[in-house]
């Protein structure tokens, strides 16, 4: 490998890059700033976010027999904005009580139908009749994601996920277990408290980081450039729902931008060695991957498809694997049941087969991504003027499938609010009620690609952290959640720890 520049002459020479492009790029973004709207969008925008009040999202045609979309564009100027950062499962449940299925806002300057219940959220997922592209997500976060995997559409989606498919095939996932349950076991041994009170997400998040260093690029990463790779991940996540979208060093947005110059040219330092190694880690499979064809992908298609894998499993799956330290330690008795079948299964390597045997972690994740799904949001686009549970919906309207409110209709759960992974159980199998009442990695064509992988890792961690320590939290507490690009617990999920 060629040798690699100190984490701080990275720093220092990233920094000076970004110094040249914010200056480079301040015309531009000023003037696309005084150009982008025109006249009809400005009287738009002047009737729906400087003075908002109720009304329809459009006029239904004539004769059509559809319902106009309700809805309202939010508070003067930001629109929805702080009810989507705010408590927003409440602010779901109650538009939902108010409108029924689906309700629009204004989102990012832009207008969202929002879409609960699982009958319209199956109609959006399953798109059996092309009516909505994933151009929603190209809006959002497409400055920071564009190319990945989740934000193309139709048959140009297809062909990129039938290449990517070779690296998440069973083989390939039984050697990232072994990789995984290595790493995991190390660094709980060599890095992890076994006694007192830990902040657990920063914790996790450190964790996870070391996990997908080794498993998604097999390299090893020392403290300070993994602190800064991850400080460059969450810039871009945050930066998407940023609705002030300028270009400079001071703004989330400059930030994010900067996270992504700083990451891709992180891949792209790697390629090579990808390319002429050997390795069984996910970068390598994705530089070999290939469809049944022999198409595989190009370099920078390589790039922009790492870039957003790296962030949908790390941040997603940390938030479950910590949040799963609050259920174990409130609800003891999910903790000693799931510690006694990981005792069962044993301290020694991890077999795919063992991962079958874990019940307990499994039904206690699947409730932590019932009650905080980690990827709250789906986005669509509307390519023509379509029908959506019999309302209307003009062509060019973005939407937003709300999993949170989804995953707690009282129609579907009983006690949705509650912590009762035993509604997942054979029996009562609550989540089988519809088949889209519960979709936390998302349903049809789109169905998140990396599912598999995110449940080893996550039952991989927590086999491990059972065996050897004990999790518990002062009485009646529940973790403060605050919504920015996804669910996380604004006090850093304070769990104490000890030996068994």
């Amino acid at each position: 490998m060629a040798p690699l520049l100190t984490t701080a002459a990275r720093r220092a020479v990233r920094r000076t890059k970004s110094t040249v492009r914010h200056a480079v790029q301040l015309p531009g973004t000023a003037a696309r700033l005084a150009t982008s709207t025109s006249p009809s969008d400005a009287l738009t925008w002047a009737r729906d976010v400087i003075h908002p009040n109720p009304h329809p999202l459009a006029t239904p045609p004539p004769g059509s027999g559809l319902r106009p979309v309700p809805g309202h564009a939010g508070q003067p100027l930001v629109g929805g904005a702080l009810q989507m950062t705010g408590d927003r499962i409440d602010w779901g449940m109650r538009n939902h009580r108010e409108h029924g299925p689906m309700w629009w806002t204004h989102m990012a300057g832009r207008r969202f139908i929002n879409v609960v219940g699982p009958d319209a959220v199956k109609q959006v997922l399953i798109n059996r009749d092309k009516d909505f592209s994933n151009e929603g997500w190209q809006t959002l976060i497409g400055p920071f994601f564009d190319r990945g995997l989740m934000l193309l559409s139709f048959g140009e989606h297809l062909d990129h996920r039938r290449i990517m498919q070779s690296a998440f095939h069973p083989r390939q996932l039984d050697a990232y277990l072994s990789g995984m349950d290595r790493r995991i076991t190390a660094d709980l041994d060599r890095a992890w408290p076994t006694r007192g009170e830990i902040d657990m997400y920063p914790r996790m998040k450190d964790l996870a980081m070391r996990v997908a260093a080794d498993v998604f690029l097999g390299v090893e990463l020392d403290k300070p450039e993994r602190a800064a790779l991850l400080e460059d991940f969450h810039a871009q996540a945050r930066a998407g729902t940023e609705w002030l979208r300028l270009d400079l060093p001071f703004t989330l947005w400059g930030r994010g931008r900067d996270g992504y110059d700083h990451v891709t040219a992180f891949f792209r330092d790697q390629l090579e060695d990808k390319r002429t190694g050997d390795g069984d880690d996910l970068f390598s499979a994705m530089v070999r991957a290939r469809d049944e064809d022999g198409a595989t992908f190009s370099d920078e298609e390589i790039v922009r498809h790492m870039n957003f894998l790296w962030f949908a499993a790390h941040d997603t799956t940390t938030l479950a694997m910590a949040m799963m330290a609050w259920g174990f330690a409130a609800h003891p008795e999910w903790q000693d049941r799931a510690r006694a079948e990981s005792r069962a299964v044993g301290d020694g390597p991890l077999r795919p087969e063992d991962l079958d045997k874990l019940d307990a972690i499994d039904l206690v994740m699947k409730e932590v991504m019932r009650l905080w799904p980690p990827v709250p949001a789906m986005l669509r686009q509307a390519v023509r003027d379509t029908a959506l549970d019999g309302h209307f919906v003009p062509k060019g309207t973005y939407l937003h499938v709300m999993s949170p409110v989804t995953h707690r209709m009282e129609e579907y759960w009983k006690e949705p609010d509650a912590f009762d992974p035993a509604r997942f159980e054979p029996g009562r199998e609550e989540h089988k009620a519809h088949s889209h009442v519960y979709y936390p990695f998302g349903a049809g064509a789109h169905k998140c690609i990396g599912f598999a992988f995110a449940e080893l890792e996550t039952k991989a961690m927590w086999h491990r952290l059972l065996l050897t320590r004990r999790f518990t939290v002062a009485d009646g507490y529940e973790p403060p959640m605050g919504w920015k690009a996804l669910p996380e617990p604004m006090d850093g999920l304070p769990v104490t720890v000890s030996p068994i």
